[in-house]
């Protein structure tokens, strides 16, 4: 599933494997390719899942503009993943003289997680531990700002959340593996 495939700016994908016994009900495409939501049923449960990728401005509009989306399915389980840009936790997730601190946007990511009742689950399950899914040559700064927001009720069904240092180039893939 895919939106935006055809912008340069933007563009994101969920991929599921072959052999997931996913069944899709209905799908939001961002006509700017900024985020892609899928509703489905995966075996017994719905699940919504959600990619997105954040302007790289201070813009709270994009994520308050998710909330009415995201409020229209009835869903057990939630899961936002994507490049958010910005920093959550400037002092764990951040490193460098200049981590941006992005006082507009803030506030609405934090309501998009309680309104949903989300959790920073690679934050959860490495709490002090600093590493970075985006590192910055010119500005010699340092960034976790790929996330992976989960539905509170899918915490303890998580095996592993990992920041993958496959290649010197940003971004580091981030995964999450359910039970």
């Amino acid at each position: 599933y895919c939106a935006g495939l055809h912008s340069k700016q933007a563009g994101v994908t969920i991929l599921l494997h072959r052999n997931l016994n996913f069944t899709l009900k209905e799908k939001v495409e961002d006509p700017r390719g900024r985020y892609i939501i899928v509703m489905g049923r995966l075996d017994l449960d719905d699940f919504v899942l959600v990619n997105l990728y954040a302007p790289n401005n201070e813009d709270p509009t994009f994520f308050t503009d998710l909330l009415p989306i995201l409020s229209k399915f009835q869903s057990s389980y939630l899961i936002i993943g994507g490049d958010f840009n910005i920093v959550l936790n400037p002092v764990l997730d951040g490193s460098g003289c200049r981590i941006p601190v992005h006082t507009r946007t803030q506030p609405s990511i934090s309501k998009l997680i309680s309104d949903f009742h989300l959790v920073d689950i690679w934050r959860a399950l490495h709490l002090t531990t600093k590493d970075y899914t985006f590192t910055s040559p010119v500005c010699l700064t340092s960034s976790r700002i790929d996330l992976i927001l989960i539905s509170s009720s899918l915490v303890l069904y998580t095996l592993s959340t990992e920041i993958h240092s496959l290649t010197s180039l940003p971004p580091q893939p981030l995964t999450l593996q359910l039970s």
